[in-house]
């Protein structure tokens, strides 16, 4: 993405602001999202990293990532919509690209949560391990780029940038 305070001086047909207040509100639940989220990928990843399952703890941990990962998607959506029609021209590129991006995701976790059941989870740790190991690489990654695409933009928006 480019540098959000050039793109927005360069823009000559100036767009609308977000305002402050929503910007740093948008900006502060999204960083507290992936900060949840980050957490509860970090909390399977312990769990991933014993030789046998817990039975006792990893449903939990998958439960508490679904709820981490769908308050983030629930968040970036409500971001994305809000920064699109106020952003640059290369910004909004990179919002679009992250709106496209999320359905894709979501088919590959659909296919993983239904690959991987309880049973199926108890009865193949080893292969578990190493498909969350790549679900939670791509989430890393999703992440990542959110925080590059959305967090200027909130920020030039929360400092009453137009």
């Amino acid at each position: 993405m480019g540098n959000t305070a050039h793109s927005f001086a360069a823009a000559a047909d100036a767009p609308a602001c977000l305002p402050p207040e929503r910007a740093a509100a948008l900006l502060a639940d999204l960083r507290l999202a992936h900060q949840d989220l980050l957490g509860a990928l970090g909390g399977l990843e312990a769990l991933t990293s014993h030789p046998e399952p817990d039975a006792g703890r990893y449903p939990g941990a998958r439960w508490r990532l679904s709820l981490a990962s769908r308050k983030r998607r629930q968040l970036t959506s409500a971001a994305c919509a809000e920064l699109l029609p106020v952003a640059p021209p290369v910004e909004a590129e990179a919002i679009e690209r992250l709106r496209r991006d999320e359905a894709s995701r979501l088919r590959e976790t659909a296919a993983h949560i239904h690959a991987w059941p309880t049973a199926n989870v108890s009865a193949d740790w080893a292969g578990y391990c190493a498909a969350s190991l790549l679900v939670r690489r791509s989430m890393r990654a999703r992440i990542a780029a959110e925080q590059a695409a959305l967090y200027p933009l909130l920020e030039h928006f929360a400092r009453g940038g137009v």
